[in-house]
């Protein structure tokens, strides 16, 4: 996890451990999936002109497609056109890591059980 993404856990772990628990699971079940990085920021998006363009933005549509369908409603219109999965996730820390705990941790538990 980035150092980003584990403060944040961090913060809300202090608060509730099973919140913690539930990040380290959909962490461990995109980690699993070699896609951890796509939230994290390590698996960074290749310039216009390399030759695994393709593959990443394939990659990241999934890992987006993943976030977006664990979202209400209410809430999923406002990340449908976000540049990648990366951008959607530091928007969700930034909008409900300290102040919406439950919300989080429903996303990262839901994103767990993805096959």
């Amino acid at each position: 996890m980035s150092r980003d993404t584990r403060t944040t856990a961090e913060s809300m772990a202090a608060r509730n451990h099973s919140t913690e628990h539930s990040g380290l699971v959909s962490a461990h079940a995109l980690e699993g999936k070699d896609r951890l990085g796509f939230i994290d920021g390590s698996c960074g998006k290749p310039t216009e002109d390399s030759i695994e363009l393709k593959q990443w933005k394939i990659t990241d549509s999934l890992v987006r497609t993943w976030i977006l369908s664990t979202m209400t409603k209410d809430i999923v219109n406002a990340f449908l056109y976000a540049a990648s999965a990366r951008s959607i996730w530091t928007e969700l820390e930034a909008r409900y890591g300290e102040s919406n705990g439950p919300l989080v941790y429903k996303i990262r538990w839901e994103i767990s059980f993805i096959t």
